[in-house]
């Protein structure tokens, strides 16, 4: 995957935004597949209180993996940082909806995410653990595959 973006803070106000691109490439699988696809995301954020900030995300594709057509997701996230000297934890919950314009290829129906999940930060380097699930049935899934049951997602990350 490919990712390039701008941010800043919208002057005078804690808002802080950011928007970039995205390039999804899916090496080995047929170009007949066509799955490689671009993804326009706009992200907005703002703290409510001290450790508490609320986001909200806009992903727009303008033809989705598969040549499915347009594809959306929107998603709010709220999270929680508690500092645990020398490190961060952070709590968070987020939900979102994405939608494609051409379901029958996606082989999916528009559906309903969800994510819980705890980071540990020290410095630029992250952790962390999400328990995720969708609003699909097996059966709603691919044809009925186990790729949107619930799952847990172990992350790694640095900043730099």
């Amino acid at each position: 995957d490919w990712y390039f973006g701008v941010n800043g803070t919208v002057p005078g106000t804690e808002l802080a935004w950011d928007i970039g691109g995205a390039y999804y490439t899916y090496p080995g699988a047929s170009s007949d597949l066509n799955y490689d696809y671009w993804e326009i995301p706009v992200v907005l954020s703002h703290p409510l209180w001290e450790a508490v900030t609320l986001t909200g995300s806009y992903y727009f594709s303008p033809e989705f993996s598969g040549e499915s057509g347009e594809g959306h997701y929107v998603s709010a996230e709220l999270s929680w940082d508690i500092p645990v000297e020398p490190v961060t934890l952070t709590l968070a919950a987020a939900t979102g909806h994405q939608w494609i314009e051409d379901n029958a290829w996606a082989g999916i129906d528009d559906y309903q995410d969800w994510k819980v999940g705890v980071t540990v930060a020290y410095d630029a380097i992250s952790v962390g653990l999400d328990y995720t699930d969708t609003n699909l049935s097996k059966s709603e899934c691919y044809g009925g595959t186990s790729l949107c049951d619930p799952r847990l997602v172990l992350r790694a990350g640095a900043a730099f």
